[in-house]
């Protein structure tokens, strides 16, 4: 049975997945050149999940107790929401970002397509700058309180 994972450890992983995800992301719209109505589904997919793990990432770092802001719910907009209350804010476009994609990402639109009527977040590079600031933003969050991404791999066991 596997050991169970320390704090930093799951802050580690959450954070990871969502640069991954981000990644993936970029990949899929090949960092913006795709046409948005073949690639926005999958893209737009990534980058939701990247968000959401962001998010609960540095709401695990402040051990948020409201576990229903970032766990099963798919609220973006609520996980956004509850960092402000340990002092991580986000610049306007981003949270603009944020309230755009939120209704989509709860209601699964882009991982079940038959879903969707009309979704329009506009062109992929504005969406991977935001999405990415985010992301530094959550980094930089982390440092704050203690979590260096970076050491906690360096400090992470060989097994």
């Amino acid at each position: 049975m596997p050991h169970p994972r320390s704090l930093e450890e799951q802050v580690l992983h959450r954070f990871s997945y969502a640069v991954g995800l981000f990644h993936g992301a970029e990949n899929t719209c090949r960092f913006g050149d795709a046409r948005i109505a073949t690639y926005g589904i999958p893209t737009f997919l990534l980058l939701g999940f990247s968000l959401e793990n962001a998010f609960a990432s540095y709401l695990m770092a402040c051990e948020h107790k409201n576990y229903g802001d970032y766990k099963k719910g798919h609220d973006l907009l609520a996980a956004l929401k509850a960092c402000r209350l340990y002092g991580l804010f986000f610049a306007p476009v981003d949270v603009q970002l944020v309230e755009k994609l939120t209704p989509h990402h709860k209601n699964f639109v882009f991982r079940y397509p038959e879903k969707m009527e009309r979704v329009d977040l506009g062109p992929f590079r504005p969406v991977l700058r935001s999405s990415k600031n985010i992301i530094r933003d959550v980094e930089v969050g982390l440092k704050i309180r203690g979590f260096d991404p970076r050491a906690i791999v360096d400090a992470l066991p060989d097994e």
